[in-house]
């Protein structure tokens, strides 16, 4: 909406607060995670895999969403097929450095 201003300006904007360690986020990245086509378990609601996703993303649905689904697809690619605390630092570090 915010690429057409006539659309934008017909809403008001709603913040949403980012992410911290609760039962909320375990349950939003477990969820997630099982829509992920992976073929090996990931155990995305682990304290590790909670922390690092909040760490990585600073609480942002979007960019846990976005690092996810790289994590994943990577994941696919390599024929690992399942995502670690480890492969969300590795492929956050791509981002970063593509962005870079």
């Amino acid at each position: 909406m915010q690429i057409d201003a006539q659309v934008a300006s017909r809403f008001e904007p709603l913040l949403l607060p980012r992410w911290t360690e609760i039962d909320g986020f375990r349950g939003f990245v477990t969820g997630y995670g099982r829509l992920l086509p992976l073929r090996k378990p990931s155990l995305f609601g682990e304290a590790a895999m909670i922390r690092t996703l909040l760490e990585l993303s600073g609480g942002i649905t979007g960019k846990v969403t976005a690092l996810l689904g790289r994590a994943a697809e990577a994941a696919i690619l390599d024929g690992s097929e399942h995502i670690d605390p480890v492969a969300l630092v590795k492929h956050h570090e791509r981002l970063r450095s593509a962005a870079a």
